[in-house]
């Protein structure tokens, strides 16, 4: 971040004041982390069961689940699964949208039917791995994804931060996503009349 100042006290004013803003998003974000873990599942492409959710725009799958009382599984796709699903599927996201979209419920009943006729014909045995936050199915992956906690990431990220003398000072949370930025809280001036503070 390059500061063009007339003086390395104002330089110094404008870093702290961007590390106290940043202060509470990277707080927000790493609490995100630690109090909403995904919860990922393991199903076969014959095992789902999509159908049209009649009280919304959105589709539901259906899938076994051994800690369900009746023993499934019933949640809405978020729009990164349903891209990853068109991935798999080979049917293009543009179609999945047009039908999806529709404001009658029939374009929600086709696209349930296409996505069932697909995973029982053509991927019946192929393993995924659903991950899931709370009632929305957010990923849709391999079975070989490499799934890593985020928590134990966070605390070493947050260690590496403390012990190289850095500030977390941003962050955001998405639904597929979460980022932490740091910063080190010195202004360096490599040539007169042009302060740096690194991210």
């Amino acid at each position: 971040m390059l500061l063009t100042m007339e003086s390395k006290t104002a330089a110094h004013h404008k870093l702290e004041a961007l590390i106290a803003k940043g202060r509470a998003t990277a707080s927000n974000v790493v609490d995100h982390v630690m109090n909403n873990q995904p919860n990922d599942r393991l199903a076969r492409g014959v095992d789902f069961e999509f159908q049209a959710d009649a009280d919304s725009t959105t589709i539901k799958v259906a899938y076994p689940d051994t800690g369900s009382a009746d023993g499934k599984l019933v949640q809405t796709l978020h729009r990164n699964a349903l891209t990853q699903m068109a991935h798999t599927t080979d049917l293009p996201i543009k179609f999945i949208d047009g039908l999806q979209n529709t404001a009658s419920p029939w374009g929600r009943e086709l696209l349930a039917h296409n996505l069932n006729t697909v995973f029982r014909n053509r991927l019946p045995k192929n393993r995924y791995l659903l991950r899931s936050l709370g009632p929305e199915l957010r990923g849709f992956l391999s079975d070989r994804y490499s799934r890593l906690d985020s928590r134990p990431i966070i605390e070493a990220f947050a260690t590496a931060v403390q012990r190289k003398g850095a500030l977390a000072y941003d962050g955001y949370v998405t639904d597929p996503k979460v980022a932490i930025q740091a910063i080190m809280p010195e202004v360096y001036e490599p040539i007169p009349g042009e302060l740096v503070a690194t991210d």
